[in-house]
């Protein structure tokens, strides 16, 4: 069940103004002209699950500022191998909403998951 805590986020910084698909934007994160990427690729086999999440996820904080952290996500996620789909996404969600507690978050919470 979805207790409403996670989302909670604090206001993100303004950026300029300017148009997002005709529409006016008041706030939109993006990187600097500069940012480096890597690029990288993975074949998945029949059965592979990939598992993508924001910074939201592992850099939520609780009470005492300590942030949730990816190790944190890869022993759940690990753990959850053998559930179903809803399920490998449920834990690590509501391990957070135990973590952060009551705690206003400044990001959002973003999971997907692909079935190879």
């Amino acid at each position: 069940q979805d207790s409403g805590r996670l989302n909670q986020p604090r206001p993100p910084p303004p950026c300029p103004q300017g148009n997002l698909l005709g529409r006016p934007r008041k706030t939109f994160a993006r990187a600097p002209a500069d940012a480096k990427y890597e690029a990288a690729s993975v074949a998945l086999a029949p059965g592979d699950w990939l598992v993508i999440f924001t910074d939201g996820l592992v850099e939520a904080v609780n009470a005492s500022d300590e942030e949730y952290g990816e190790a944190k996500v890869l022993v759940l996620l690990e753990n959850a191998r053998s559930t179903s789909p809803q399920e490998l996404l449920n834990r690590p969600l509501a391990d957070l909403d135990l973590f952060v507690g009551n705690t206003p978050q400044h990001d959002d919470v973003t999971c997907m998951l692909l079935n190879a």
